[in-house]
């Protein structure tokens, strides 16, 4: 018969596991003071008349820009269900348009048994949890690469595709409607958010792409 010492140092190692129940590839997402550092580059353009500061051919003017980001994970919570993290981020510039390249990884993610959410405008973990889990996932809990699928409304597409890029899963979305709107985020299990896209065309175009430096 085994002795009860034996035992317990397998006792203790399985209570010290963390109890991430659904994070899976997304991991990182939800590491307590996990930080990152993005640098990336922004374009806007419209054409409504000359804009100060703004490089200007007649009516229409672009304003490219450069940037340094800075996020890092400020509040995080686990149960057997799920896991949930805020991240908060410094550095980004404002677009034209509302859509900061901020608002690709700040506010509140979710990873749960259906896949991984976020909530670009949450301001408090605990008041989102619920909304949350009612959002439509952003990319399901085992990934898996996936095709476009065939638009059924003529007048307004709304498209998602999962891709693997490497070590990391990307989720993907074209919105077609008077105006287009196409964005790319991609996860690394161990990195985070490791690269974004978005390009919008409507009055004002948007352009802006930004990558995790490495250390």
């Amino acid at each position: 018969m085994r002795s009860v010492r034996n035992l317990v140092p397998i006792v203790l190692l399985s209570v010290m596991l963390p109890a991430v129940a659904f994070a899976g590839p997304y991991d990182a997402l939800f590491e307590e003071k996990a930080k990152w550092v993005f640098s990336g580059t922004m374009e806007t353009s419209n054409c409504v008349g000359p804009i100060d500061g703004w490089v200007c051919e007649g009516d229409c003017c672009k304003l490219e820009e450069s940037f340094e980001m800075t996020c890092k994970v400020a509040e995080v919570k686990v149960d057997k269900k799920s896991s949930a993290s805020r991240i908060v981020c410094l550095g980004s510039p404002k677009s034209a348009m509302g859509q900061s390249p901020s608002a690709m990884i700040a506010g509140c993610w979710l990873s749960d048994s259906k896949g991984l959410h976020h909530d670009p405008d949450c301001a408090a973990l605990d008041a989102a949890l619920e909304g949350l889990a009612k959002l439509e996932a952003l990319l399901p809990a085992k990934p898996k690469a996936s095709k476009w699928p065939k638009c059924k409304d003529e007048e307004v597409c709304v498209k998602t595709r999962v891709q693997a890029d490497g070590d990391a899963w990307c989720a993907e979305e074209e919105v077609v409607g008077g105006d287009t709107m196409s964005s790319k985020r991609c996860i690394d299990r161990k990195r985070g958010l490791v690269s974004v896209s978005y390009d919008f065309a409507g009055g004002t175009a948007v352009f802006f792409t930004f990558q995790q430096k490495k250390d």
